[in-house]
């Protein structure tokens, strides 16, 4: 192509066609004419060349922020995937009750069709629902009230700030501690050296065992209470 190019330009340099003849270029040297002129085209050819390498580059720079957010996308979808199995709002669960196990910190309400547990150490800053059981693993905290159609169990050194209602059995482990009122329609355990800062009224039985403190009313069918277990409030046994 630049051969095909030099030798029309220096055809071009050295005769003009005026009208049906063929005048000479005086004071010309086509030589030169044709170096200079292959030297623009050449310019010109590099620049195009240059354009041509910015242009692929901002293509690849344009299919690596696609890429970019494409791998962001993913990683959004999974962790609200990941949120949604933890929340009990899996979207590929089946009808019916399911178990669920909340993994890692929340400031949500959580809310679950089944059965809930809360894994060591981890806390919610919300109220907690579910059909079925709830579980507070060792050392686990609510931040809110707890509502559950089955048994509320928290683990040793598990913490409550809220209420408890239940239609099944409330378990207090070692030390775990609940501020506020425990209701349920069945049995009360306060476990050694666990700690109730508020009414208990119960449908069945309530046991408060030793070095436990209970700073409220008791209320239940039966209400027994260990020789070392302090209850700062009236005991009434329904039965």
């Amino acid at each position: 192509m630049k051969s095909t190019t030099k030798l029309l330009v220096l055809l071009l340099a050295a005769v003009v066609v005026i009208g049906g003849g063929a005048v000479a270029v005086s004071g010309a040297n086509p030589s030169a004419l044709a170096d200079g002129a292959f030297t623009d085209l050449d310019d010109h050819a590099d620049d195009w060349e240059g354009d041509s390498d910015d242009d692929r580059d901002r293509d690849a720079d344009d299919w690596d922020d696609r890429d970019d957010r494409d791998d962001r996308t993913e990683r959004d979808d999974d962790d609200n995937r990941d949120d949604c199995e933890q929340h009990g709002h899996d979207d590929d669960a089946g009808d019916g009750p399911r178990d669920v196990t909340l993994t890692r910190d929340t400031d949500d309400d959580v809310s679950v069709d089944g059965t809930l547990y809360v894994m060591p150490g981890v806390s919610v800053d919300g109220n907690v629902e579910a059909s079925g059981d709830v579980e507070l693993g060792v050392g686990a905290h609510v931040d809110g009230n707890i509502e559950a159609g089955g048994n509320v169990t928290l683990a040793e050194d598990a913490t409550l700030s809220g209420n408890i209602e239940a239609d099944g059995v409330i378990t207090l482990g070692e030390t775990a501690d609940v501020d506020g009122n425990i209701e349920t329609a069945s049995g009360v355990d306060v476990g050694p050296a666990a700690s109730v800062d508020g009414n208990i009224e119960a449908g069945g039985d309530v046991t408060i065992r030793e070095n436990a403190d209970v700073d409220g009313d008791v209320t239940g069918a039966t209400v027994s209470v260990a020789d070392s277990a302090d209850v700062d409030g009236d005991i009434t046994e329904t039965r």
